[in-house]
């Protein structure tokens, strides 16, 4: 057997596995596709129509953009405290630099939401979780 054929043996494993299960994990799968499809489409459709009326939007573009483009580690020349500088004085959040993985890959606005649009859906797992663990029922979960 070569490396190809013993992946894809495991990933068929694990899918059939999963496909095998509870009714209510197919059914959380499937939430979770068609909301991070529906409101990353919808996001964009929001941008490219001129109405995202986001402050924040554009800082944190122009912080992620002036990080992969020009080196300067999240500078931003507006508003936030001081007039200009790093992102960071103001807002410590050091999750941007995970972010700013596949910001590098496709830097646009279009990129922050729909990465917001499925950190979002992908959130509803680990609700499903606690709510079984606490519910003790898959269908009220």
């Amino acid at each position: 057997m070569t490396s190809l054929q013993i992946t894809w043996t495991y990933h068929r494993t694990a899918l059939s596995a999963w496909w095998k299960g509870s009714v209510w994990n197919r059914l959380l799968i499937a939430a979770i596709l068609v909301y991070g499809v529906t409101f990353s489409v919808l996001t964009c459709l929001r941008i490219l129509a001129l109405s995202a009326f986001a402050f924040d939007l554009g800082l944190y573009n122009q912080a992620m953009y002036t990080t992969v483009a020009y080196g300067r580690f999240f500078f931003v020349s507006g508003p936030p405290p001081g007039g200009g500088g790093s992102l960071f004085g103001g807002h410590f959040s050091p999750i941007l630099l995970l972010v700013l993985i596949p910001y590098a890959l496709a830097p646009s606005p279009f990129t922050l939401v729909v990465l917001q649009s499925w950190v979002i859906a992908l959130g509803a797992a680990p609700v499903h979780r606690l709510a079984l663990r606490f519910l003790n029922a898959d269908p009220l979960a």
